[in-house]
C-alpha cells in the first residue's frame, strides 16, 4: 500500500514539473528587434517624416507582429505634447532598391538586409520645417515592442549665450555648485524665432576637476576664478564663477549688514525670512544670503572698492 501511494505521489509530481516547464516553455519569449542598427530619419519641405531602415531578418506584418512610427515635432524650444502614430495599417513600406509597396493586407514579409522607409505625413505644416524631429521606430514582435530612437535637427543651432542673470555666480569654499536660474539663449538657422531661452540642465554642464575640489576645500582667503561650460546641441558658451575665501566673502557680508544697520531695515520685507538670536546674527545671516546672490562682474567691482567705497555702492540698494 505504501509503495501504490509513494508510486502516486511521485508521478503527479513529475506530471506537474513536466506540464510547468511546458507552460514556461510555450510562454517564454526570446524575441528580438528586427531593426538593425543604423536607422535614420528624415524631413520633408511636405510634413512628411520617414525612417528608413534595414532588417536583419524576414519580417512578417501579421496580429501581432507591427512596424509603429511615432513622432514629436519642437519648435522654438517646445516639443509637441502627444506623438503623431502610424502603425501597419496605415504605414506604407517602400523598397528603396527595389521599389516595392508593401501594404498590411499583403501580409508579405519585408525582406532582410533590404533598405526601407516608413512615413508619416502631416507632421508639420507644409514648408514650416520644425526646429527637431524626434521619433520611435517600433518593432512590435508577438506582443513586444522594441524602440529605436531617432533625432533629426532639422533647424540647426547657429548659436547660443547665457540669458540669466540670476544664476549663482558667487561661492564660498563649502558652496553646492547649483545652476538653479541658470538659462540660454538658442538661435536656429531655420527658426520663426530669432532667439528662445533654454534652462540649463546638469547634463550640458562641464566643470573643471579643480573647481569641484575647491568648493569642497576650506579656504581662509584668496579668490579663484573657474569658467563652466555650457554645451547645447553641438554649440558651446562659457560663464565664469567665482570662489571667495572666508575673509573677502565676511568683508562683503559685513559691509551689506553695517549699510542695513545703518539705515534700518523695516522696509526690507525679506528679513523677515531669518531668524537669530540677535539682530546681528539676522543682519549676518541675509546679507551672507544676499552675497551669494550677486553677479561676477559685481563681485568684481565690489572687491576692488575701499570700505567707504563700497559702503557708498550699497547705499541705494538699502537706503528707504
Amino acid at each position: 500500500m505504501m509503495v501504490t501511494v509513494l508510486a502516486t505521489v511521485f508521478t503527479s509530481l513529475l506530471t506537474l514539473v513536466l506540464c510547468t516547464n511546458l507552460y514556461v516553455s510555450a510562454h517564454s519569449s526570446n524575441a528580438t528587434s528586427p531593426i538593425a542598427e543604423g536607422a535614420t530619419l528624415s524631413a520633408a519641405a511636405s510634413g512628411r517624416v520617414s525612417a528608413t531602415f534595414e532588417l536583419t531578418r524576414d519580417f512578417t506584418l501579421a496580429d501581432d507582429n507591427d512596424i509603429i512610427l511615432r513622432v514629436w515635432t519642437t519648435k522654438n524650444g517646445e516639443e509637441s505634447a502627444t506623438a503623431i502614430e502610424r502603425t501597419k495599417s496605415s504605414l506604407n513600406f517602400i523598397a528603396v532598391a527595389g521599389a516595392a509597396t508593401y501594404t498590411y493586407g499583403d501580409e508579405l514579409p519585408l525582406k532582410k538586409e533590404v533598405q526601407y522607409t516608413a512615413s508619416v505625413d502631416g507632421a508639420y505644416p507644409v514648408n514650416q520645417y520644425p526646429d527637431r524631429v524626434r521619433a520611435e521606430l517600433v518593432a512590435v514582435v508577438e506582443g513586444q515592442e522594441f524602440v529605436t530612437p531617432l533625432i533629426k535637427n532639422t533647424s540647426p543651432v547657429t548659436g547660443i549665450s547665457v540669458s540669466s542673470t540670476k544664476h549663482k555666480q558667487l561661492y564660498r569654499a563649502g558652496d553646492a555648485f547649483s545652476i538653479d536660474n541658470l538659462t540660454i539663449n538658442v538661435s536656429r538657422a531655420n527658426s520663426t524665432m530669432n532667439e528662445y531661452a533654454v534652462p540649463v540642465t546638469m547634463d550640458m554642464v562641464k566643470m573643471p576637476a579643480d573647481m569641484a575640489v575647491a568648493l569642497g576645500a576650506t579656504q581662509t582667503s584668496g579668490i579663484a576664478i573657474f569658467p563652466v561650460t555650457v554645451t547645447y546641441e553641438g554649440r558651446s558658451i562659457q560663464y565664469r564663477i567665482m570662489l571667495l575665501g572666508a575673509g573677502e566673502f565676511n568683508r562683503l557680508r559685513d559691509a551689506v549688514a553695517d549699510t542695513i544697520h545703518s539705515f534700518g531695515w523695516s522696509h526690507i520685507p525679506e528679513l523677515s525670512e531669518f531668524t537669530g538670536t540677535t539682530t546681528w546674527d539676522i543682519l549676518s545671516d541675509y546679507s551672507a544670503d544676499f552675497v551669494g546672490r550677486i553677479d561676477f562682474v559685481t563681485a568684481e567691482r565690489y572687491l576692488a572698492m575701499t570700505p567707504v567705497e563700497l559702503k557708498a555702492a550699497l547705499k541705494p540698494i538699502f537706503k528707504a
